[in-house]
């Protein structure tokens, strides 16, 4: 019986010890870089409010030579997010204006989206994590 017991409770602790993935791996891939210099600043919101104002997690990633750049992000609870990105050549951590409000720097978002008069929504941008790995490409904008 003690045997028996034993063998049960080893055999519940291994299942147990096996739990599902419920976190994704976001790799974006930036390869339409025309100037060599500064970083990219990667910024992931999981919501509608706090789209644009507060990411969710973010990475800067210094601009090489070649033209492209990569941010993971690994254990993301699975779910819908939305990526903006800016090419910060001037590393000042900003997407720098001009005096009437026109973006200087290269920016752009998930779904390579764009708004009309401003940034897109949350909604337009919005990509779906379920699997274990979600790879997306954005192209910069530059005005």
């Amino acid at each position: 019986m003690k045997f028996t017991l034993a063998v049960f409770l080893i055999y519940l602790l291994a299942l147990t010890s096996f739990k599902v993935a419920d976190t994704s791996q976001l790799v974006v891939i930036i390869d339409d870089i025309k100037e060599a210099e500064g970083e990219i600043i990667f910024a992931v919101f999981d919501n509608e409010v706090d789209f644009l104002q507060k990411e969710y997690t973010s990475q800067k990633v210094k601009v090489g030579d070649d033209g492209k750049v990569v941010a993971i992000f690994n254990d993301l609870p699975k779910g819908n997010y939305s990526v903006s990105v800016i090419h910060d050549k001037n590393l000042n951590g900003v997407l720098d204006k001009n005096f009437i409000g026109i973006p200087t720097e290269g920016f752009g978002f998930s779904n390579n989206k764009m708004g009309r008069f401003g940034p897109p929504s949350f909604k337009d941008c919005e990509i779906e994590l379920v699997q274990s790995k979600v790879e997306i490409n954005i192209k910069l904008k530059h005005i």
